[in-house]
């Protein structure tokens, strides 16, 4: 194993008070290991997605005192799948790691996704077991969105967010394509025939904003259903909102005449205003299901790696 190279990626947004706390404890975690022991040569990479605080001071500050610290820069947020899927995609090492910075996944949980990658030589995704800090709603729309993922792709996973210790030769189908941003959470189980998956229980986040919130997931979620379409894309985003609009306009006016407002109407009258609006409302749902059911899997750059007009733009790298 001392002629195998690892490569640490990080992504990052405004990750200010948690980022040299973080990298110092990589560090201590690296030593406590002994993988400089393991490994010909160590990296650890971080990707800067934007950042508008001094995430990018602090890790340049870094990068003059550690040598075995790179850096790439985005000139703005592109978003998560941008990030991490540029960091997989661009990476040189023989053996990967892909993990956030807010200390969500144990140091403990990444140690046995990495040993399991060596032992096996197949790639290790960590799965989230049990979320920490989110509301119930959150938590609900989040069995939602994995929905949407197993509804698109038969490979998603739960939990997977495209964490995990990666080969080279299991990220080599993709790089044998020209880069477009692309969901980690699709492609990688789908290009994979052989992989492990590494369960924990996820931590709460110290700091950060790359964390989804409630309306992150739903974006995220439009995102999937608009990439995965063999419609056009203008097409697909036009039917996705009007549908979309439609079911949350009239389930509300519904509750409202029915709960709110019952005597506003002539009886009779109002019961054909419900059962219009309630019918509107189930035929947009029934269209958003067709939606996601139009799946394109013809192939990796059908699946779910999306074609974007406009190239995303790297400020610089620092090595």
């Amino acid at each position: 194993m001392n002629n195998k190279t690892l490569e640490i990626c990080i992504p990052i947004f405004n990750e200010e008070e948690v980022i040299e706390n973080f990298f110092y404890d990589l560090l201590k975690w690296i030593d406590k290991v002994e993988l400089k022991n393991k490994f010909k040569k160590i990296m650890i990479r971080f990707l800067n997605n934007g950042s508008t605080d001094k995430s990018l001071t602090i890790l340049k500050k870094l990068k003059q005192k550690f040598k075995i610290l790179e850096i790439t820069s985005l000139k703005k947020n592109y978003g998560f799948y941008t990030s991490t899927s540029y960091l997989i995609y661009s990476s040189k090492a023989d053996f990967v790691i892909l993990m956030p910075s807010d200390y969500q996944i144990p140091f403990l949980s990444v140690q046995e996704a990495l040993e399991k990658t060596i032992l096996t030589g197949n790639s290790s995704f960590l799965v989230r077991n049990k979320s920490k800090g989110s509301s119930k709603f959150v938590l609900s729309f989040k069995k939602i969105f994995y929905k949407i993922l197993k509804t698109i792709s038969y490979d998603s996973i739960d939990g997977y967010f495209g964490m995990g210790v990666y080969t080279s030769k299991s990220l080599s189908v993709i790089k044998n394509y020209p880069y477009s941003p692309f969901q980690l959470r699709l492609v990688i189980p789908f290009i994979n025939d052989n992989y492990n998956i590494i369960k924990f229980n996820e931590l709460k986040r110290k700091a950060g904003k790359t964390s989804f919130g409630l309306t992150k997931y739903i974006i995220e979620s439009f995102k999937l259903i608009i990439s995965s379409q063999k419609l056009p894309t203008y097409l697909s985003i036009a039917l996705l909102s009007f549908f979309s609009l439609i079911t949350m306009s009239f389930l509300p006016l519904i509750v409202f005449i029915k709960f709110l407002a019952p005597t506003l109407f002539y009886p009779g009258f109002a019961t054909l205003i419900i059962l219009f609006f309630l019918m509107m409302s189930l035929q947009s749902i029934f269209a958003l299901v067709i939606l996601l059911e139009i799946k394109s899997r013809d192939g990796i750059a059908g699946l779910s790696i999306i074609r974007r007009k406009r190239p995303i733009v790297i400020e610089n790298n620092f090595k």
